[in-house]
């Protein structure tokens, strides 16, 4: 996992990456992440139970936030901790294997979602 969180924010436009998998219950866990805010980011979600990343398990689509302050009415808390670490995009991205959804892989950047979008395409097709 480690190896696939450092690949997504080297080759692609996010700054950072991390990964969330469910447990065998469907409880979401932090497993990899770029770095540290990063990693507090991602606890967010999970202890305000709100995010792109958590949605995007649950609804097993792909979310794209391309400016997280006009999403400070969907998760309050979640924003004001990823505005306050840097980032102002994310993308989510369901992990499937046999058309199972595990988890969800997290794209972040400091940069309008439209430059993100261009460069991280290629992340749907996997």
């Amino acid at each position: 996992m480690d190896i696939l969180v450092q690949a997504s924010a080297e080759f692609s436009a996010a700054t950072d990456a991390g990964i969330l998998l469910a447990d065998s219950g469907g409880v979401l866990h932090t497993v990899a992440y770029s770095n540290e805010r990063t990693s507090e980011v991602e606890e967010a979600q999970l202890g305000h139970d709100q995010g792109p990343c958590q949605d995007c398990f649950a609804s097993e689509e792909p979310g794209e936030i391309s400016n997280l302050s006009e999403e400070s009415g969907r998760w309050p808390q979640f924003v004001a901790i990823a505005l306050s670490r840097g980032f102002d995009a994310v993308h989510a991205f369901p992990l499937r294997v046999r058309g199972q959804t595990f988890g969800s892989l997290n794209l972040f950047r400091g940069l309008p979602r439209v430059q993100l979008t261009q460069r991280v395409s290629g992340f749907r097709r996997l």
